[in-house]
């Protein structure tokens, strides 16, 4: 039961022998609690039935869902919940927002034929015509390229790729 046997989370077994040793520990609460002893229990009044004779049982607690729950869930989650359910519809409707297509994107791949543009940019080019080189790697921001490449910038991806002039 002790909080450090259960990873740190206290239980409420450990609650009440806590409670029960502060009790007997103070002579004064222990006084009380053995005077309480004394006195008889009260008798409860007797109980009656529920619907099609069903007695109500005591071991079942009922708790109504009250102020602070929005679809049984308590608010911080339901708000939580809410936040991604409109994260999810904005990106959604985000790839579409140009009139019902996605954005276009380079897509710049190995075996492309590229220009440098602004000299740090690689521009598409067909194979046919005049290029500068060809895409041999597609890498990741923060990776490097061989050294026998040059890297630009694949201006419809995060990445960036590695060039090998002609």
């Amino acid at each position: 039961m002790h909080p450090d046997a259960r990873g740190g989370v206290a239980s409420p077994e450990m609650a009440a022998v806590n409670e029960a040793y502060r009790a007997l520990n103070d002579p004064a609460r222990r006084a009380r609690y053995d005077a309480g002893l004394r006195q008889p229990a009260p008798v409860p009044p007797p109980r009656s039935a529920g619907p099609q004779g069903i007695e109500p049982d005591d071991d079942v607690e009922f708790v109504p869902a009250g102020r602070g729950t929005l679809l049984g869930l308590s608010l911080p989650w339901a708000l939580v919940l809410g936040v991604l359910a409109l994260i999810f519809v904005f990106t959604a409707f985000a790839s579409t927002a140009r009139g019902g297509k996605a954005p276009a994107r380079s897509g710049l791949s190995v075996g492309t034929c590229v220009i440098a543009q602004g000299g740090n940019i690689a521009v598409e080019r067909p194979c046919s015509g005049p290029h500068e080189g060809v895409v041999v790697a597609v890498a990741p921001a923060g990776i490097q390229c061989p050294l026998d490449t040059v890297t630009l910038l694949d201006p419809g991806s995060p990445q960036h790729v590695c060039v090998k002039g002609d």
